[in-house]
Parts: C-alpha cells; sequence; structure tokens
C-alpha cells in the first residue's frame, strides 16, 4: 500500500474549501472533513455515527461500527471543531446518523429522513472538493487518515498508541506508516547534508 498523506498546509487549503460551501451541506461537509482529519477515522466510520456515539463533552466519538466488527474511541480537541459539530447537531435534519443526506433546493435544504449519506457519494463531494482547493487529485477521505497517522509521528506519538487509534489489528498495518516516516527522514538527512 502506497501511503500517500497531506502537509498542514494542504489540510488547510481543504478545510477553507468546504467551510465555503453554503447551505446544510457545508456545514455537514465541513464537520466530516474535520473530524477525519482530526481523529483518523476511516470514511464509513465517520458516515455510520449515531449521535448515541457522539459525547460532546469529553471530545469522544465511539466508534462501533469498525472493521472487523471492533469498537475504539477516537477523540479530537479542536474547540473550533466541537462548535461546529454542536451547531450542525442542534441544525441536521432529523436522523439517528449524525451525517444524513441532505437534499432540498440546490440541496441546502432537508434530508431524507434516517438516511445516512452513501460512502461513493460522498467520494464525489470530496473529489469536487479537492478540484476546488487544487490539490492532487490522488487525495481522498482515506488520505486524510494517513495524514492524521503521519502527523501524530512527527509529534511523538507511539506505534502503539497509534494502532489504537486507527483501529490496527495487526502492528505490521500500522509499522508501514513508520516505514514511510523513516524513509521521509533519511531523504531530508541526505538533502541536509547535501548543503553542507
Amino acid at each position: 500500500m502506497a501511503i500517500k498523506w497531506l502537509d498542514a498546509e494542504q489540510v488547510n487549503q481543504l478545510l477553507v474549501t468546504v467551510e465555503k460551501r453554503k447551505g446544510l451541506i457545508g456545514q455537514r461537509d465541513t464537520v466530516i472533513v474535520r473530524l477525519l482529519w482530526e481523529t483518523g477515522m476511516r470514511i464509513d466510520e465517520c458516515l455510520s455515527l449515531t449521535t448515541a456515539d457522539v459525547n460532546l463533552d469529553r471530545k469522544e466519538i465511539k466508534i462501533r461500527r469498525a472493521k472487523r466488527n471492533k469498537s475504539r474511541t477516537v477523540a479530537w480537541r479542536n474547540e473550533r471543531t466541537t462548535e461546529l459539530l454542536r451547531e450542525w447537531l442542534a441544525v441536521r435534519p432529523e436522523s439517528d446518523y449524525v451525517f444524513p443526506i441532505v437534499r432540498g433546493p440546490g440541496r441546502g435544504g432537508e434530508a431524507s429522513k434516517g438516511n445516512k449519506i452513501p460512502t461513493n457519494s460522498w467520494r464525489g463531494e470530496m473529489k469536487r472538493y479537492v478540484q476546488q482547493a487544487g490539490l492532487p487529485p490522488w487525495v481522498s477521505s482515506h488520505n486524510l487518515r494517513h495524514s492524521f497517522a503521519m502527523y501524530m509521528l512527527d509529534r511523538g506519538m507511539l506505534l502503539p498508541e497509534l494502532q489504537v487509534l486507527l483501529g490496527h489489528s495487526d502492528m505490521s498495518t500500522t509499522g508501514q506508516y513508520v516505514a514511510v516516516h523513516n524513509k521521509q527522514a533519511l531523504s531530508r538527512a541526505k538533502s541536509i547534508m547535501d548543503n553542507f
């Protein structure tokens, strides 16, 4: 698996682009992208969240529908994300899902009661945001997960801790991030020494 990730500037470009979208869809999509980046959730996990899974006070999400039927808890710390999620939950169309389909005039309106966003529909939305942000065409929701992992490693998170957050059952899956991280460090060291 080739791991590609965004740097902080690219993540910010994407967030700014998504936040420009008006209406309920813009509000919903902003929260989705922020949570994907800040928690490392898989897109299917995010779109399957119900209101019972979210604890705003603790800034935690219980992922019950994780890969291989294992549950885990992830957290975010950004106050702006908490505020946006709180606002979204207050105005979102009635549904058990945190991120239901939104329908209506110009798609700024109401939801199809109870239905979650299909993953393929989200992929189309994400592709448009990526294009509008001027990011490389390979960028997807899963790259936000990779970006989260690389960001955590850059800041000293231990591999077993990252494994828990990402929900990997096998350490070798998480270890791929370390291999990429080490290659990047070696490349940087060579570049620095070339200028010596």
